[in-house]
């Protein structure tokens, strides 16, 4: 009998240890699965090449809308230098509402580089307000001897079809509002409106060159500028004069058309973008890629 009551304490003993362990490593096990999110190179490169394109100029993207309030802030306004640079003014139309002082001015524009491999033809609607110096509405940039010194700018609807050699871009919705001072001077300062971000929403097929991987990402960009500056009269090259911050986040869904594939299908990452001049850096995640601003090319 003392042998059958030990053997049968052994077992018991025994019996609790191994549920004590499949019960710890159970616990361990769902910690990697359920709690920690897949973060792969891959994705990371996919989301960097969605980003540069929808920021860059000849793609009419957030770079392309800086341009525009810095045009707002002349003589000759937005639509005398639409055709300034590699863009094509098709149509514009504009109208001034006296009892708020809100110009509102829809704007179709072709933009393609020499090389002809980038080109994006797009609508916006957008909607700006002159300040005088006492935060008065005026008309018109120059109203007698003085000018605005503060212009309020907003996007309010925007369509796109862009190209580049890696990314095709489809524009679904475009929205912002903007606060630029100092457009008395000649370095315009330029900042969202808390609460307002630059936000497109669109689907981005990106091409691997080199490997033929395409895949399709739906996907929304928001994005708030911090203290962005440049220059109010130099339509000619002025984003290589510029300088300033970018923050924001991008999310986007995956679907895989050939090629090489990832574990994330759902894509979501904190960027940060630096401008000064040609190239700008873009930070996505915890990952820095250089891109040019004018082309949004990953370099």
């Amino acid at each position: 009998m003392k042998h059958v009551k030990s053997f049968s304490g052994l077992f018991l003993t025994v019996l609790l240890l191994l549920t004590f362990l499949t019960s710890t490593g159970c616990k361990k096990n769902d910690s990697v699965t359920v709690d920690d999110p897949i973060i792969e190179a891959e994705a990371t490169q996919d989301a960097a090449e969605a980003i540069a394109a929808s920021v860059a100029i000849d793609n009419g993207g957030a770079m392309d809308v800086v341009g525009d309030i810095l045009d707002v802030s002349t003589v000759g306004g937005l639509i005398a230098s639409a055709n300034d640079g590699n863009a094509q003014l098709n149509s514009a139309q504009r109208e001034y509402d006296s009892t708020t002082g809100w110009w509102t001015v829809t704007i179709n524009r072709h933009r393609s580089n020499p090389s002809g491999l980038n080109y994006a033809t797009y609508q916006r609607v957008t909607k700006h307000q002159f300040l005088n110096k006492n935060g008065i509405f005026q008309k018109n940039y120059v109203v007698g001897a003085d000018t605005a010194y503060t212009i309020n700018h907003e996007i309010i609807s925007g369509s796109a079809a862009v190209h580049t050699p890696r990314v095709s871009h489809r524009l679904l919705s475009l929205t912002g509002k903007w606060i630029a001072t100092n457009t008395n001077k000649s370095i315009v300062t330029v900042n969202t409106v808390s609460g307002f971000p630059f936000t497109r929403t669109g689907a981005d097929t990106v091409t691997r060159l080199g490997t033929g991987a395409v895949r399709t990402l739906n996907s929304s960009l928001t994005l708030n500028f911090a203290n962005v500056t440049g220059p109010r009269v130099n339509r000619t090259n002025w984003h290589q004069a510029t300088s300033g911050t970018i923050t924001g986040h991008y999310h986007a869904e995956v679907t895989f058309t050939s090629g090489a594939t990832h574990r994330e299908k759902t894509i979501d990452r904190d960027i940060t973008i630096t401008l000064g001049g040609e190239k700008i850096k873009i930070k996505v995640g915890s990952t820095s890629f250089d891109a040019n601003a004018q082309t949004g090319e990953i370099y």
